[in-house]
């Protein structure tokens, strides 16, 4: 009898517990449903709006399109009503325009070219003695000539023009207040790479940093730093240019570029 009654609490227990997990699963199943059924209702939604979204573009860009057409803005004279003849005349001025900017350009830097060329052609050590030895010298000249240098230099540095004006100005002023300081075959290259790079860091919004300057110069960075901050203190950090001395030296650049046939 103690057997038997066991056997039937052990096989109620059982029962119980199957249908504990039997309701469990229903709710678990029933959740998921609710879920899965809300998700559709989202989407759905979602559908709608993104299908309206659309509707309302697409009718916003069809009155802006007729609102600027000719027929509803009367008066108003577009490029595109106007004659072929005056479109073409249009679009002439504003190539010439382009093309007189671009030739401006390349007169600045050819001549900031041809002016280094002619400062190392004309360098010569001082009499009776060696040329003194500056930060700038290297141990022999490049194998690149300065005016293949500086065309270098305006394809990878991505600067404005003002900038090789203003490299010419620094260039001056440190030769000026440092006369022992030659442009010659074995400096020229290092003056004007810091020259050009304390230009483009002066007048230019964006600049880049000088281990790209160091890579397109072919220099080191600790050098270049090194350099730069020599150079910074040979002119006394003066870096600013008045107008009328910018036009100074742009007019003599000009000049140069047309002495050396670059026009």
């Amino acid at each position: 009898a103690q057997s038997t009654r066991t056997c039937f609490f052990t096989t109620c227990a059982r029962v119980e517990s199957t249908s504990a997990m039997a309701a469990q699963l229903a709710q678990v199943t029933c959740r998921g449903r609710r879920t899965r059924l809300a998700s559709s209702r989202r989407n759905e939604k979602r559908s709608h709006r993104s299908r309206s979204l659309r509707q309302t573009t697409t009718e916003d860009t069809e009155v802006c399109c007729a609102a600027q057409t000719p027929q509803a803005v009367p008066g108003v004279h577009r490029l595109a009503q106007l004659p072929a003849v005056e479109q073409q005349c249009s679009v002439n001025l504003v190539l010439e325009a382009e093309a007189l900017v671009t030739e401006v350009d390349d007169r600045v830097v050819r001549g900031l070219a041809a002016v280094l060329e002619r400062l190392v052609s004309g360098a010569k050590a001082p009499q009776g003695a060696a040329q003194a030895l500056t930060k700038f010298h290297g141990v022999r000249a490049p194998g690149i000539g300065i005016g293949e240098y500086v065309m270098r230099i305006r394809k990878f540095f991505h600067c404005s023009v003002e900038c090789f004006v203003l490299a010419l100005v620094y260039i001056d002023r440190m030769t000026k207040k440092h006369p022992d300081i030659v442009v010659g075959h074995l400096t020229c290259h290092r003056i004007v790479l810091c020259s050009m790079m304390l230009s483009a860091k002066f007048q230019d919004d964006v600049f880049y940093k000088n281990t790209f300057y160091g890579k397109v110069g072919g220099l080191a960075l600790a050098e270049v730093n090194a350099l730069e901050k020599h150079m910074l203190q040979m002119m006394d950090y003066r870096l600013h240019v008045m107008p009328e001395e910018f036009e100074l030296y742009r007019s003599l650049l000009c000049k140069a570029a047309e002495g050396a046939g670059a026009c």
